[in-house]
């Protein structure tokens, strides 16, 4: 049987990825496509790779006659308030401005839907995920850098920087790491990508190994010295979100990104931690949880918003 429309594709511009998704309108995941993204990347360099990588997802629905009608485009950083351009992302500076989606729509001829990664996760996490029907439901994403998004009764909780603001920045070791915006130790610089191969050679990670993703490979393989990089992952995760609960008051926190995909050391050391650290009023009854999309709750959450936006159009 086929899968019936409409669909969206959304696209997640990442620190070290982009990863693109196909989405139905019950949130189910038809086709995926990953391209390299990297610091340097800019608008105009990965323009023609997101096209590209679009048609190819398209072309292999359309024998399926897959009825793509919006595109949600999601990066690092805060975005303007009318949602139109990147206007700060220490991560990806090359993405700043208006130029990717204004053009990925020309090039498309499809309406873009643009706005923070951390929110397209949390939001589509809330659509069809781990924050279903939660009144108050926290996000936090874990990859290149940190961050979260806030949802409150169904909407973005928006204070800075069209986000919750960048909680991936509370500073959790004032003599650590500095992070690419320049805080010392905040949560980013300590347990971000590079922060996780900091980590993973204080653990006795051999010297070969340089970036995060043989880090989170080595901890699905059970080496001895990756889980106990996961568990002091996992530490550090759990005093950003104990220090953020008393704040936020979330029902329920989801994580996702890469790193989520360490899995069990990492989950029982946050869940462990928070316990251990956070006031019970504001820790207790209020669940931590793995997010159903992992890598691709950007993606996915991206393709959600343009699907809602199509909806209030239609409406309107």
């Amino acid at each position: 049987a086929l899968m019936s429309g409409p669909f969206a594709i959304g696209v997640d511009v990442g620190g070290t990825h982009a990863k693109l998704a196909l989405v139905g309108m019950d949130g189910a995941v038809a086709a995926e496509q990953r391209i390299d993204s990297g610091a340097g990347a800019t608008s105009a360099s990965l323009l023609p790779a997101i096209v590209d990588a679009i048609d190819a997802i398209v072309a292999g629905a359309a024998a399926s006659r897959y009825q793509v009608t919006a595109l949600g485009l999601a990066v690092p950083g805060f975005v303007d308030p009318d949602r139109t351009r990147s206007v700060f992302s220490p991560n990806t500076p090359g993405l700043v401005g208006d130029e990717l989606p204004t053009r990925l729509s020309r090039e498309t001829g499809l309406p873009v839907t643009f706005d923070s990664d951390v929110n397209a996760a949390a939001f589509g996490e809330a659509a069809w995920g781990a924050g279903r029907g939660v009144p108050r439901f926290l996000a936090i994403t874990l990859g290149t850098g940190v961050g979260g998004g806030f949802m409150v009764d169904g909407s973005l909780v928006r204070i800075a920087g069209g986000t919750i603001g960048d909680i991936g920045h509370l500073i959790l070791d004032p003599e650590g790491r500095r992070c690419s915006a320049g805080c010392a130790g905040c949560a980013e610089a300590l347990v971000g990508a590079e922060g996780l191969v900091e980590i993973a050679r204080q653990a006795g990670a051999p010297a070969a190994v340089d970036r995060a993703a043989l880090v989170i490979a080595a901890v699905s393989a059970g080496e001895a010295w990756a889980v106990r990089a996961a568990e002091r992952v996992g530490r550090l995760v759990g005093i950003l979100i104990a220090s953020l609960m008393p704040i936020l008051l979330p029902d329920r926190v989801a994580i996702v990104g890469g790193t989520t995909v360490m899995g069990s050391p990492f989950f029982g050391s946050v869940r462990a931690t928070v316990d251990a650290i956070g006031g019970g009023p504001y820790v207790r009854d209020r669940a931590i949880v793995e997010g159903r999309y992992a890598t691709v709750a950007g993606a996915v959450g991206a393709a959600a918003l343009a699907l809602q936006e199509r909806r209030q159009a239609a409406g309107r």
